[in-house]
């Protein structure tokens, strides 16, 4: 705990930062909090304290109607247990206001409840897998949508760069409610959207 503390991770030399002024800022639209440089347990522990924090905050001023986004990348590497923040906005997150973007490459740290947890995101995407965890994914997809876990395979195998599979929830146009699907989508890239490309 000693170097932790003596890197002072929450010491700022700016006034100083706040979730309100985070959120509320007009100029900058979007904030990345980067920890490259950082070692592994000492990020992990900026990273669940500063989670926790925004728990408080949403808490305490959160609005359904007026949704704030949060993008956690790694997500394999969060405390996905029960009690964790990261479960606590997954399960009751929308009553205050917090919307997740968990991403992750790979669900091999991801077992039992902790990927049963994860699972509860009301909207996923599903980018070609790695070799190794293909199999994994079929049988997710299988769970959530149907079909067998070999077409699951062959589905996901085939998907080029930029390709995916939106699974959620969509109106069935003939009954008029709604129900689980998975569309093959392709996210055009930041250079097409911008003319770059």
């Amino acid at each position: 705990m000693r170097p932790f503390v003596l890197d002072r991770p929450f010491a700022t030399r700016s006034t100083g930062v706040d979730w309100r002024g985070l959120f509320s800022d007009t100029t900058s639209r979007c904030h990345v909090f980067q920890f490259a440089g950082v070692d592994s347990l000492s990020a992990r522990l900026v990273i669940e304290f500063t989670l926790w924090d925004l728990n408080a905050f949403v808490r305490g001023t959160g609005n359904k109607n007026l949704p704030k986004v949060v993008v956690l990348d790694e997500a394999q590497n969060l405390d996905l247990t029960e009690h964790s923040p990261v479960s606590k906005y997954l399960t009751e997150g929308r009553k205050f206001g917090i919307s997740l973007i968990l991403a992750t490459q790979t669900m091999k740290n991801l077992q039992g409840d902790k990927l049963s947890r994860l699972f509860q995101a009301g909207h996923k995407l599903f980018f070609r897998p790695a070799d190794t965890e293909m199999q994994e994914h079929a049988k997710l997809l299988v769970q959530n949508i149907g079909d067998s876990q070999q077409e699951w395979t062959s589905r996901l195998s085939s998907l080029s760069k930029g390709e995916c599979y939106s699974v959620g929830y969509s109106v069935n146009a003939a009954t008029g409610r709604l129900e689980a699907k998975a569309f093959k989508i392709r996210i055009t890239s930041l250079g097409e959207r911008f003319g770059n490309g």
